[in-house]
């Protein structure tokens, strides 16, 4: 099961953050796709994190439909980061090489940190 909780700080509208909670694999993936692809299609924000503290797997169906967002928001001229997560999936991520395409940062603060730098 997954669940997306999308948080909005209405004080800085550069970022959104999207939580994951549970699993991100086949069974879930059409929910994930149908509530991302509505975000990207409605965000007025730059940047858009997903928080993976709570995620406790994906395989690379997963990873695909990660890339999959990171292409969509790359053509409207948006970034997408990975935040958080734990290492189970950390180790999906370097097996398949997710890093060179999407910055990982530790934790969420370390991302919105990145942002403000920018």
């Amino acid at each position: 099961m997954l669940t997306l909780k999308f948080v909005t700080d209405v004080r800085d509208m550069e970022y959104e953050i999207v939580k994951f909670h549970g699993e991100l694999d086949q069974s879930t993936l059409k929910t994930a796709e149908t509530q991302i692809d509505q975000l990207v299609e409605t965000t007025k924000s730059q940047y858009l994190i997903f928080d993976l503290s709570d995620m406790k797997f994906t395989n690379s169906e997963g990873v695909g439909f990660i890339i999959s967002t990171h292409v969509k928001l790359v053509k409207r001229k948006r970034q997408l980061y990975i935040a958080a997560p734990k290492s189970n999936v950390q180790e999906v991520f370097d097996l398949i090489g997710l890093p060179k395409i999407i910055s990982v940062f530790s934790s969420i603060n370390e991302a919105i940190s990145f942002i403000k730098k920018k």
